[in-house]
């Protein structure tokens, strides 16, 4: 079941999008602290962390307060969303994969070890097609050739769910931090904002047609699935459900 009318936040750029994904606030109304850019993300930790009061704790705490006997994984191949973007002192395994697609074997191998047996959530973030966006340009011929090898890689990561028999208990969501145009992106066009919120599951009506969404949807999405308690600060929604 697929949006493809969602939106990338504002702007268009890689940090902005994964803080939102991961912690689920409005990138433009955060507070301006928290408005962390890809230089931020390389330099210091989300200014939450070591906070008595955490103002916008991520999906990861969120997750960790419902389901406190449950585990969570966080695979990143942009490794400043596992060294910054993510609290250290967030309740997750954080693992920083240092060759695009290496995130795929790694959480196929997590899958299939005793660790997954007790994990409500793996996060995981590639790289691939971002570089290929940069590299040979967006949505033209070489780009989606690029993708049918995207796609390859990834059902390395189905086929584990395949065989640890947890397929059909598993959700699966798929986003993008962002579009492209030409070969960058940060700026204000359709191609850049345009981003797809793609669910897939035994639950899910398959091949339906979703509407709208926004990438700090997301935790909100995740946490009605696993029927967890959206925190105070999460101002995205969980409609595309409905």
């Amino acid at each position: 079941a697929t949006s493809y009318s969602a939106k990338s936040e504002t702007p268009t750029i890689s940090a902005q999008n994964y803080t939102s994904i991961i912690h689920g606030k409005e990138y433009a109304s955060a507070d301006s602290e928290y408005q962390i850019d890809n230089n931020d993300t390389s330099t210091y930790y989300y200014p939450d962390f070591g906070k008595e009061n955490a103002k916008y704790p991520s999906i990861f705490k969120a997750l960790g307060a419902s389901f406190p006997n449950r585990g969570t994984a966080a695979f990143a191949e942009w490794t400043q969303i596992v060294n910054g973007i993510v609290e250290p002192d967030a309740p997750v395994y954080l693992h920083g994969s240092t060759k695009n697609t290496g995130d795929m074997q790694d959480v196929a191998d997590y899958i299939k070890s005793e660790n997954y047996k007790n994990t409500a959530m793996i996060y995981m973030q590639s790289d691939y097609m971002d570089h290929v966006g940069h590299s040979t340009g967006y949505y033209n011929d070489t780009y989606y050739e690029e993708l049918k090898k995207y796609d390859a890689y990834f059902q390395e990561i189905m086929d584990a769910l395949e065989e640890t028999g947890t397929k059909d208990e598993t959700l699966v969501l798929s986003t993008a931090d962002h579009g492209g145009t030409g070969t960058g992106h940060g700026g204000v066009t359709d191609a850049e904002y345009d981003v797809q919120i793609a669910l897939g599951g035994q639950t899910i009506d398959s091949g339906a047609k979703l509407s709208g969404g926004t990438n700090h949807d997301i935790p909100q999405l995740v946490l009605a699935a696993l029927r967890g308690d959206a925190l105070s600060h999460m101002d995205g929604s969980a409609d595309l459900f409905t």
